[in-house]
């Protein structure tokens, strides 16, 4: 191949799709691209807003807390382990990722530049579903899991 055909998208298509897909026929290649990207935006969340989503998690209980007067509970919201919102960034990364339909809730908590990150992941994660579905081969290891649980 010479040097120019390198820049041609077609190349570049086939190579991640070689590389994500197997060519269709090793889909599952595809969760270590979304374990590597759910991560990305993990340590992402935990540089950037891991503030906001360790208030996230507890602005209903905050309510209820408020309302009760426990000390012992607001003891818990304040400073928390960086084990611990590691795990909350983790699970915040995973939930907008894995679900199909974003909640207002989501949009309206976070800032403008934090609400395009967060829309930004689910959408990758829309287009992962997408492309598993879609470009997974007829003989691939998907359809034979298949056939092997439903007949």
């Amino acid at each position: 191949m010479d040097k120019q055909s390198y820049f041609f998208p077609v190349v570049w298509g086939r190579f991640l799709y070689n590389a994500a897909m197997g060519l269709g026929y090793r889909p599952f290649r595809l969760v270590w691209w979304v374990l590597t990207i759910i991560l990305g935006f993990t340590i992402w969340y935990l540089l950037r807003i891991k503030e906001q989503i360790n208030r996230y998690f507890y602005k209903d209980e905050k309510k209820e807390l408020l309302t009760a007067r426990k000390k012992r509970s607001l003891k818990r919201t304040g400073s928390p382990h960086s084990v611990d919102l590691f795990i909350k960034c983790f699970y915040f990364s995973t939930m907008i990722f894995f679900t199909l339909r974003l909640k207002k809730d989501l949009l309206t908590f976070f800032d403008k530049k934090e609400q395009w990150v967060v829309v930004g992941e689910w959408l990758v994660g829309i287009l992962i579903y997408i492309s598993f579905l879609t470009f997974s081969k007829s003989g691939s290891i998907l359809h034979t899991l298949k056939s092997l649980f439903l007949g």
